[in-house]
This record gives C-alpha cells, sequence and structure tokens, in this order.
C-alpha cells in the first residue's frame, strides 16, 4: 500500500511527521534501566513534529505518554491489516528495544520504509541489519539518525537509497 493511501484511511495528515517501533509488548520491557524510553523522550522533546506510533503498549510507555499525549499513539495489539497500514504510512520505523524483533524490519521493508535498529544485549541482529545504515551501535547513534531523518528530508532520502540496495540482496521471499 502506497504511504498516501494508507495516511488517508487512517486519518493522518500528508505533511505528519511519523516515526513507528513495533514488537510484542515483552520486547520493550526495559533490562534493569536500560530501555528504550530515554532515548524517546530526547527524540520527541527535540523535535515538536515527531508524532510517534507504538505498537505493542505496555506499563513502561506510560510516562511518554503522558509527557507527548497529543503527539503519541498507543496500541497493545492491533489486527494485522490495520498494522500494515501503519507501517505504510510511517516516514520511519524503529525497532523494538532492548529485545529487537525481526518481523517490525521486514514489514518496514517490504513496505519500502526507512528503519532504524539498535545493538542490544537481549536479542542478535540479522546480517542484513548489522551491514546496513540502519544498524546503530549506542543509543545516542539511534537518537542522532531519527533526528537527521526527521530534520532533513536529505538524509532520509540517502539513508532509504542505502537501505534499498540491502532490500535488494535478500533472499528473493522477502525482496520488495
Amino acid at each position: 500500500m502506497q504511504k498516501a493511501e494508507a495516511r488517508k484511511l487512517l486519518n493522518i495528515k500528508d505533511e505528519d511527521k511519523i516515526l513507528l517501533t513495533s514488537g510484542s509488548a515483552f520486547k520493550f520491557i526495559p533490562v534493569g534501566e536500560d530501555g528504550i524510553f530515554d532515548c524517546i523522550d530526547r527524540i520527541l522533546s527535540s523535535n515538536k513534529e515527531i508524532k510517534l506510533i507504538v505498537i505493542g503498549k505496555n506499563k513502561y510507555w506510560k510516562n511518554i505518554y503522558k509527557k507527548y499525549k497529543n503527539r503519541v499513539l498507543l496500541y497493545k495489539v492491533i489486527p494485522f491489516t490495520k498494522y500494515t497500514k501503519y507501517v505504510s504510512a510511517a516516514d520511519l520505523i524503529i525497532d523494538s528495544y532492548p529485545m529487537n524483533g525481526e518481523t517490525t524490519l521486514i514489514d518496514a521493508m517490504r513496505a519500502k520504509v526507512p528503519f532504524l535498529s539498535l545493538d542490544t544485549i537481549c536479542s542478535g541482529q540479522n546480517d542484513y541489519v548489522i551491514e546496513s545504515k540502519g544498524y546503530c551501535k549506542t543509543k545516542d547513534e539511534l537518537t542522532d539518525k531519527i533526528l537527521k531523518c526527521f530534520d532533513s528530508e536529505n538524509y532520509l532520502d540517502v539513508h532509504f537509497d542505502l537501505l534499498k540496495k540491502i532490500m535488494l540482496n535478500l533472499p528473493h521471499e522477502l525482496a520488495v
């Protein structure tokens, strides 16, 4: 589905800057103090135009929602047909953290949406991620790349061009 069509069906404005993260709710549970929430807070406080859609809501998203509720949509679980529309409507997708999920990134590639994934101690990364510009070694790198993607259309275009090259080298059943 094309981005414009998905946004129309979901009542998302064309000019909205949509960051999506998705995964089973347990994949966002912090390990000790290590979670994604400080990173998300920095992103949303640094760029007031970014809207966040979370599929995989759990109690740990509460503070982010309280602080940015007019810019955050939280879903525990949604039907797959609606999920694919949100993926297509996104400008950028970030993987779940601290436990990564391969499915979200495959869905992003199928929809031709750029993605970023943060290195984690909880699960391994696939080669197609580690060898791409979508792989981030630190939360600071992830935050910087997300902000660059939304602050500069050119950065997002360059990032996506590099990801397209990687996607073209995927096994046939995953290629877009």
